[in-house]
């Protein structure tokens, strides 16, 4: 449930500059702050999810322009503008989500336990050295 709280969280956040927008009317332009949608979804979920975050709200941009009329000969420029300024946020959003999946990946790597090793030795010419140690039984009794 919580997975899909945080990978829903970026569509209501996109929802409500849109919502807004349709609210506002054709003198009001906030078409443009539905890139923060893919931006949040880029520290939320993977990059599948934030690119479909990030091409949704391109098409929402461009379908709210038609609605507050920004294809007009005096406005298409501004809208331009806008359409250029998300699909930027998108690509940014994209770049920003693979490098923290990259360090999240590398946090594991880091952090993962390595084999624990004990030293044994061998016989009397080759000397000590390590072997893995067999992970121990929580029911076995010493000496057994």
């Amino acid at each position: 449930m919580h997975r899909l709280a945080v990978a829903v969280a970026p569509l209501l956040v996109g929802s409500v500059f849109a919502v807004a927008d349709l609210l506002l009317g054709p003198t009001q332009v906030v078409l443009g702050l539905v890139v923060i949608a893919p931006l949040l979804a880029a520290s939320v979920v993977g990059w599948r999810l934030t690119a479909a975050y990030g091409i949704g709200a391109l098409a929402t941009a461009v379908v709210l322009g038609v609605f507050d009329d920004q294809y007009t000969s005096e406005n298409w420029v501004a809208q331009s503008v806008r359409i250029v300024g998300v699909t930027a946020g998108s690509i940014l959003a994209l770049v920003a989500c693979s490098a923290r999946l990259r360090r999240e990946r590398r946090m594991r790597q880091l952090t993962a336990t390595p084999p624990r090793r004990r030293l044994t030795y061998s016989s009397p010419g080759a000397g000590w050295a390590t072997a893995p140690t067999a992970t121990a039984d929580p029911g076995a009794r010493c000496g057994e």
